[in-house]
């Protein structure tokens, strides 16, 4: 498929598990700490297929997101108004 398409697709992506600090409290000893837990989470995303190429390029770059897997779902009503709302830029929807 060429990626210079006008036509909207939705994806979905599945990511790599993340560790995100979690602060706890020890009754016992009366104290706080951190500790980590594995986060791992599901996201759809609509665009053309090059804003969507595109979206996923910047994450990789600026927040090092990255992908188990993915795949291509029906577009909903509900996707394309967000999409238009969204001035026509690809988006993510959690």
């Amino acid at each position: 498929m060429a990626l210079d398409s006008d036509k909207i697709i939705s994806e979905e992506w599945w990511l790599k598990p993340t560790l995100k600090a979690v602060s706890l409290y020890c009754y016992n000893h009366k104290t706080n700490y951190t500790d980590y837990k594995e986060v791992d989470s599901t996201v759809r995303v609509v665009g053309t297929r090059k804003q969507v190429l595109d979206l996923f390029k910047k994450l990789l770059i600026e927040e090092g997101l990255q992908l188990r897997g993915s795949i291509q779902i029906e577009t909903t009503d509900l996707h394309l108004k967000l999409y238009k709302e969204n001035n026509n830029e690809a988006l993510i929807i959690n």
